[in-house]
């Protein structure tokens, strides 16, 4: 995680476990990180879906 940084094109494939309408559905697919904090990387998949 320390080479991410801001506008870094990442691939990402996961299951959400957050407690909300999205946990337990997978993500997958290319994106680019919009923040990179507190041990956390925010950023959104090209179709438009955020990630943490």
């Amino acid at each position: 995680m320390k080479n991410l940084k801001v506008g870094s094109r990442v691939k990402v494939d996961f299951i959400s476990e957050s407690k909300t309408i999205y946990s337990g559905k997978r993500f997958i697919g290319s994106g680019v990180v919009d923040r990179v904090e507190d041990g956390r990387v925010y950023g959104r998949l090209y179709d438009g879906r955020p990630f943490i």
